[in-house]
């Protein structure tokens, strides 16, 4: 548990945002040294049992090293894409990692969506540095090149996505934006103003 009530002694002030969050409840695991082992994905208790589910594979993970240490190609590949399912790499990371590894163009997509997760979580740990509109123009610059994040990260996505365009126009995009966020359960309320981001982005686009 992290204190975030901003005392004067502090001794760590910045810890949440060093560990790449910027809102709570977040849930990481950390090894003894402080280094990020797993973060979850969407902050609810079923988000959080899945993060302890991806721990767990750290098992698996551990093995994985053990046999790409021996430079084997495979064993490589495989460490690489379970690493991705934890969700604790950098997005400089997996670009160098993508870059060495013959990956086929099936498991370069999939590769891409973890990118996006990993662009989204750092661009999410600078939100307040960027300020809003800088954030939203990142987000939907990567919408508008047609990549998408994991489900863990699309809600998120699609609603950043979804604002941009209700002051920028982009109304095809806006309909992608809210055709993905209406697959998700809604209440009537958030459903509403999704529909009213839609009109505000047709709206926008016809000044």
């Amino acid at each position: 548990m992290h204190n975030t009530s901003r005392v004067a002694d502090e001794p760590y002030p910045t810890l949440l945002r060093e560990k790449g969050f910027n809102a709570f409840p977040s849930l990481c695991f950390l090894d003894a040294d402080g280094n990020v082992l797993v973060k979850q994905g969407e902050r609810s208790v079923k988000g959080f049992a899945a993060t302890l589910q991806r721990l767990q594979r750290l098992q698996r993970i551990d093995e994985l090293r053990k046999q790409a240490a021996s430079g084997g190609a495979d064993a490589q590949r495989d460490l690489f894409l379970a690493e991705l399912e934890l969700g604790s790499l950098r997005a400089d990371e997996i670009r160098a990692r993508m870059d060495k590894l013959h990956l086929d163009d099936a498991t370069r997509a999939r590769v891409d969506r973890h990118l996006v997760d990993a662009e989204l979580r750092e661009l999410a740990a600078r939100q307040r540095e960027l300020g809003e509109a800088a954030f939203g123009d990142a987000v939907a610059a990567i919408a508008k090149s047609g990549r998408r994040p994991t489900d863990a990260m699309a809600t998120p996505f699609w609603q950043t996505t979804l604002t941009w365009c209700s002051t920028h126009g982009e109304p095809q995009l806006a309909q992608t934006a809210h055709d993905e966020l209406l697959k998700r359960p809604l209440a009537a309320a958030v459903k509403r103003r999704y529909d009213e981001q839609l009109e505000q982005a047709r709206a926008a686009a016809k000044k």
